[in-house]
């Protein structure tokens, strides 16, 4: 048995393929893991943010080509960056136990919370559902583009470059960086991305061999939470151009709690949402939301960014 498994060639994208190669070995004896690195698009243009170069299937395209050339098993994906609408010939497999979904901010000097920050001081962020959130409660701040994998953004930030920037808490923890002025947001102030703090592993459509080796890693709860949120953006029809975060959580062992966003970073005007409904009906709870908050007028947010 052999499973090659297509992965981003960054540090952190590397801890999650080596991550999953581990939990294969230890379900199948006697199987071979292969790790393909592959450096995208999307890790190579860093100079620009990605609603203006083609999204965040940059990060994904080339993966995606190995599995259809047949050169790779399985992709493993942060599904924040992973298609809305997943393409004909493959399939999401398998979404992985959710580490924390929050959003952290890492500052230069010692302070209590965002409110403690001098106006003008710099955060680094190319997220507009970032940059709108943090605009909403300190529209005194600048926020200025900031790519690149965790340590060369932890590096511009000692350099002096940015006062501070933000980051996903789960790629933090799984490189075991302890960085020690850090606050961790709380959803009033900002909620997360799509799907942040799980990883999700693509396959080719029909490929039953690959299905029934790796589908052991699929977490229920955790692929619930996310097909929920991941319907609310689809139906929103918003993509990375957009200023959009949702949060699902199970609440009981028949319920699932939904919390959506959608935000426009110039005018600050925004639409935001809850909704508590029965798992069973995770996807139509997330399509309900989004459908609220159009009727409300998010909808001429949305048109907004596609002119």
């Amino acid at each position: 048995m052999k499973i090659r498994i297509a992965t981003r060639s960054s540090k952190l994208a590397l801890w999650q393929a080596t991550h999953i190669k581990n939990r294969l070995e230890n379900e199948h004896n006697g199987i071979s893991i292969e790790i393909i690195p592959i450096k995208t698009k999307g890790d190579i243009s860093i100079d620009k943010p990605l609603y203006k170069i083609g999204g965040k299937g940059l990060f994904i395209k080339e993966l995606e080509e190995k599995l259809l050339d047949n050169q790779a098993d399985i992709a493993v994906h942060c599904i924040k960056d992973f298609h809305i609408n997943i393409p004909e010939n493959f399939e999401l497999l398998a979404v992985m136990e959710r580490d924390s979904e929050s959003d952290v901010l890492l500052t230069k000097n010692k302070i209590q919370n965002i409110y403690d920050m001098n106006p003008g001081s710099i955060i680094g962020t190319s997220s507009l559902r970032r940059i709108f959130q943090l605009k909403k409660i300190r529209p005194d701040l600048l926020f200025h583009p900031l790519r690149g994998n965790i340590d060369t953004r932890i590096s511009l930030l000692n350099k002096g470059d940015f006062d501070a920037i933000v980051l996903a808490d789960a790629g933090l923890k799984r490189l075991g960086i302890e960085y020690e002025n850090k606050i961790i947001f709380c959803h009033s102030t900002m909620i997360p991305a799509v799907g942040q703090g799980a990883l999700g592993i693509e396959i080719r459509k029909n490929d039953l061999k690959t299905k029934n080796l790796v589908a052991f890693l699929n977490h229920q709860k955790s692929n619930i939470e996310i097909k929920c949120e991941r319907a609310f953006v689809r139906a929103l029809d918003a993509d990375c151009r957009s200023a959009v975060g949702c949060f699902a959580k199970i609440i009981d062992e028949s319920k699932i709690e939904l919390e959506g966003i959608i935000g426009e970073v110039t005018s600050l005007i925004s639409y935001r949402g809850k909704i508590i409904g029965d798992i069973s009906d995770a996807e139509k709870i997330g399509i309900e939301l989004a459908e609220k908050l159009l009727a409300k007028g998010a909808k001429n947010l949305i048109f907004k960014f596609r002119t």
